[in-house]
This record gives C-alpha cells, structure tokens and sequence, in this order.
C-alpha cells in the first residue's frame, strides 16, 4: 500500500490561474504522491505521462494541487458535475474518516478547472452538490506544452457537514487514490495506489492508500 504525509500549510497555495506552472519551482522541497502507475498503458496505446499530487492542511480544511506533463491536451467539459474524465483530467479520491465513515468524495478537475465532485460509499450512491462549495476555490493552469495543474480547497465547512469532521490534526490518517486520466486525444489512466481491475476503475476505496498527518510545517507565500 502506498503511504503519503501531509504537511501543515501555513498560508495558502500558490494562485496558478492562467500561469504556466513548474511544479519543483513552485513548490519547494513539498513531497508529492507520484501518480506513476499506468495498469491499463498496453490497451490503451503506453500513453504514461508523469504526474503528481500534492495535498496539504490547515485550520481551513485540505487543500490539493495536482499536476501532469503533457505535450497536448484536451479540455472542452465546462458544466459542473459533467464528464470532465473525457478530457485531460486530474482526480483525488479521498476517504476522510475511514474508521467510520465509509463515505469517500471524489474531486475530479480538467485542464480549464471544470470540477465534478461527488459524496458517497461507491460508485453508484454519489451525490452531488448543485453548486461548487464555498471555499473550494477551483484553479487551473496555462499550458505550454509541458506541465498543467489543478488547485482545490475541501473547506472544513464542507468536510464537517458531509463526513462529520470537526478538525485536521498532526496523527490524523485518511485514505485516499490519485488519478490522471483522458479518455480523448490520449487515453490513458494513471494511478497512485495499485489498482489490479481489469479495466480502469477508480471508484475502488478498498484499494486507497494510506494518508498520514503530519506536524511539519510549510509556506509558500
């Protein structure tokens, strides 16, 4: 199982609207959850672009940036909740109290910030808000032809009421799966945490790895 630790922000992310971003650059010394795993690559033509995730939090709540190198990309999805995995698309699949709550929200995001979210224990129960929550603040790169990112806030907000979360704390553990996906010019379905299905499928929370708090501290800003 893979394992990843989450550092304490102080501050917030960097804002990457519109900006052509490089991640070591613009984060440094954060450690990232590499979404390097490519299960389905030899059906799906060995499109295996190199991609990360960086997730931090605060009194606010969890705040994601997630990041691939592409030479191309797609994005053409721009209603909430709509089919944003058809396009170049990053994803975070969190669990948030996995001790007893088995409900677990997907973040999914394109390249010009279109966000689906859903709440639920599995792939057919979910839930979607009719509007993006307060708070979330959805951001997305430009593009050069190398990297492009997504940003996202889960506010405590939204984490209290829907999994009953009161606070993030240094100790806390979640669960949790990264994706980089596109089923459009360039199919390809990228993983953090192994995923053996035969077809790609992300809606697997048994198969999420391990997210650790820890007490170190970060600021970019």
């Amino acid at each position: 199982m893979a394992e990843y630790t989450l550092l304490r922000l102080k501050g917030e992310l960097p804002d990457i609207t519109g900006k052509v971003i490089d991640p070591d650059a613009l984060l440094p010394g954060a450690v990232f959850a590499p979404i390097s795993l490519y299960p389905w690559a030899a059906a799906e033509g060995n499109y295996t672009p190199e991609a990360r995730a960086y997730l931090f939090y605060n009194e606010n709540g969890l705040h994601g940036l997630l990041c691939a190198r592409e030479q191309t990309i797609r994005a053409v999805e721009t209603r909430f909740c709509g089919d944003v995995y058809l396009d170049s698309c990053l994803e975070a699949f969190l669990t948030p109290c996995p001790g007893s709550n088995a409900d677990y929200v997907n973040v999914e995001m394109n390249a010009i910030g279109t966000v689906h979210l859903g709440i639920g224990a599995g792939r057919y129960d979910r839930r979607h808000p009719n509007a993006v929550p307060d708070g979330m603040n959805p951001r997305a790169s430009g593009h050069d032809g190398h990297w492009w990112g997504v940003s996202f806030t889960l506010p405590m907000d939204f984490l209290r009421r829907e999994f009953g979360l009161e606070r993030l704390e240094p100790g806390m553990e979640m669960r949790g799966n990264f994706f980089a996906c596109d089923s459009s010019i360039h199919t390809h379905h990228g993983v953090w945490n192994p995923i053996s299905t035969p077809k790609p499928d992300f809606h697997r929370p048994e198969l999420f790895g391990l997210l650790h708090f820890g007490s170190e501290t970060v600021a970019f800003s």
